[in-house]
């Protein structure tokens, strides 16, 4: 659900209404219209306001984030595999702050042809990759080239996997380069190593066609696709093509097989099985202490950064029923620049399985599109009926209050990143919970 500024104007004019309406009656226990034309019957409206409390009666912070470090490898699923390094500048555009980079990862499709024969031996391997067709044919915004380099990976992964920490690689076997409007098939030759591993990894079960094929899906850890260094911000979306198409990332085997009439020359081109991304930080400001916890919140596209925040409620009583409840966060820009009128950020429950675990916060189930609000990073704000539900929650079960989880609206986008004032900051800056409320018989 997304929200505008007639929302802000809406909620405070409800408040407003309520706050005359009570005002007005001469019954102070008289009966006060509520959100979806229910009534209270109640003798007290309060507010709650956390900009106006520092610690809550034992002496407890109001306030409690944490930055999470979501994932450095995750499968990215529509169909888009970026390679890329994005320069990270102050609002001033000029002023580096850091840098970005990101690093795919693909498994490739198992061999099912039997590779039993010892007399199988591998000739030569090579990397087939192919960008994306972005804008009018060209496949990234720009000119140029972008360096890259293919390392094998090192550990057994699955794109299912949440870590927060990048895949474990080798050193680096080819280095390439990609033309930034080049989206033609590229070939880039590996090391004879690699062939040899392949053929020898396929070989394990002796010619069983099926175990092979398990084998191979379940121990492959295929290759990394790492970029390095540019002069420029740039990132290439590769087309992985999973499902034995024409195009895409390929990884291409020649092999010699012995048969009744001779040695035979043979081709496999093996197709994506699995595929991820990784992004690795260099930007200054992405510093996992608990002094930068305090200070901002950070919100990232793509895997990477999500951040959890709790309001301490104790204050509000159990038997208060809520009227509104608005949560403001507001965006720092001299870290991060709006490049994009539709960049949203979600915000729902915290789950309650583990909501402090640092390498993976899990949305609740329960956090669907109807449970959770919408917010313009330009302009954060919220009068929003998502809010005051889950707020609603939290006061009949204070044992369900493990926070809100900041999240990009569209956390498949190129890596953006979005820094927000925390909860060191001074009152106008940091995070702020409004929360109207009744309570009575």
């Amino acid at each position: 659900m997304t929200f505008s500024s007639r929302s802000l104007l809406l909620s405070n004019s409800v408040a407003l209404f309520l706050l005359c309406l009570l005002a007005a009656c001469g019954d102070e226990r008289a009966n006060v219209a509520g959100p979806n034309n229910g009534f209270y019957n109640s003798n007290t409206l309060a507010v709650f306001d956390s900009d106006s409390l520092a610690t809550n009666p034992l002496g407890n912070a109001i306030i409690t984030q944490q930055n999470y470090r979501f994932d450095s490898i995750r499968a990215f699923g529509n169909g888009r595999l970026p390679v890329g390094y994005v320069v990270v500048k102050d609002e001033d555009g000029v002023s580096i702050k850091g840098t970005l980079s990101t690093t795919a990862y693909v498994k490739f499709s198992s061999i099912t042809y039997p590779f039993g024969d010892s007399t199988t031996t591998a000739l030569e391997a090579s990397l087939i990759l192919q960008q994306q067709q972005v804008d009018s044919g060209s496949s990234s915004k720009g000119s140029g080239a972008l360096p890259i380099e293919i390392r094998p990976v090192s550990q057994v992964w699955n794109s299912s996997i949440v870590t927060s920490t990048p895949l474990m690689t080798d050193a680096p076997v080819q280095p390439a380069t990609l033309d930034l409007g080049d989206t033609a098939s590229r070939e880039i030759p590996l090391p004879f190593s690699i062939a040899e591993q392949i053929v020898n990894d396929a070989r394990k079960y002796k010619g069983d066609a099926a175990l092979s094929k398990t084998y191979f899906q379940d121990s492959s850890k295929g290759l990394a696709i790492a970029a390095l260094a540019a002069a420029q911000s740039v990132i290439v979306n590769l087309n992985p093509s999973t499902g034995n198409t024409t195009t895409g990332v390929k990884l291409k085997l020649r092999f010699n097989r012995q048969t009744a009439s001779g040695v035979q020359q043979e081709t496999l081109n093996l197709d994506v099985y699995q595929y991820a991304y990784a992004i690795n930080r260099t930007y200054e400001s992405f510093v996992s202490t608990a002094a930068a916890d305090s200070v901002s919140l950070f919100v990232q596209s793509g895997p990477s950064f999500r951040s959890r925040l709790q309001f301490d409620l104790s204050q509000i009583p159990r038997n208060a029923q809520i009227i509104n409840a608005e949560l403001f966060i507001y965006r720092d820009t001299t870290y991060s620049k709006i490049a994009s009128g539709n960049d949203n950020i979600f915000v729902t429950y915290a789950d309650a399985v583990d909501p402090l675990k640092f390498a993976s916060p899990v949305l609740s189930q329960a956090a669907t599109q109807d449970s959770a609000a919408r917010y313009r990073t330009q302009n954060l704000f919220s009068g929003a009926e998502r809010i005051t539900a889950m707020v609603q929650r939290w006061i009949a079960r204070p044992q369900d209050n493990h926070g809100f989880i900041l999240t990009a609206g569209d956390e498949a986008r190129t890596v953006e990143v979005w820094r927000f004032f925390g909860k060191s900051a001074p009152a106008g800056k940091r995070p702020r919970l409004v929360v109207t409320y009744l309570t009575g018989t």
